[in-house]
């Protein structure tokens, strides 16, 4: 219920007010199903906001509640090709972060294992296919470059 309030108070661009709410949820139900939704809502806002870090950080958290969250495989995929894309010191992260070559190589192959993951336990995924593809069209471009 609180993760769906927090869902709503996005959507309305109310972010600070959503985070309080997933993390409520996430209090209330720490192993849960629901505890995995509200750690999807947080990455989703996270990401939203361009705090690619944190959004990462609430995936992860998602998928040691919910191995096979397929979702969840897919929005850290997501991050971790965003966050690869954005030059040096652009992301408005709550930490400071230095990325070389190949700590951007790193996370886009990191983003590429994540969709692959998700494709496992959903196979037809266009959303997921479609991510997978621009990491490997960025990784490839990488290492041409």
């Amino acid at each position: 219920m609180l993760s769906n309030l927090g869902d709503v108070l996005a959507a309305r661009g109310l972010l600070d007010d959503a985070l309080s709410c997933y993390e409520a949820a996430i209090a209330l139900d720490p192993s849960g199903k629901s505890c995995a939704e509200a750690h999807l809502g947080m990455g989703l806002t996270h990401w939203r906001g361009g705090r690619f870090m944190e959004a990462e950080a609430s995936y992860r958290a998602a998928l040691k509640v919910d191995p096979h969250n397929v979702d969840a495989h897919h929005y850290l995929g997501d991050t971790l090709r965003d966050s690869a894309s954005q030059p040096v010191g652009s992301a408005p992260s709550s930490r400071s972060e230095t990325r070389d070559k190949r700590g951007i190589r790193t996370r886009m192959e990191e983003a590429v294992v994540e969709y692959q993951a998700a494709l496992k336990l959903k196979p037809d995924s266009v959303e997921v296919l479609d991510g997978l593809g621009q990491a490997l069209l960025k990784l490839a471009h990488r290492r041409c470059s």
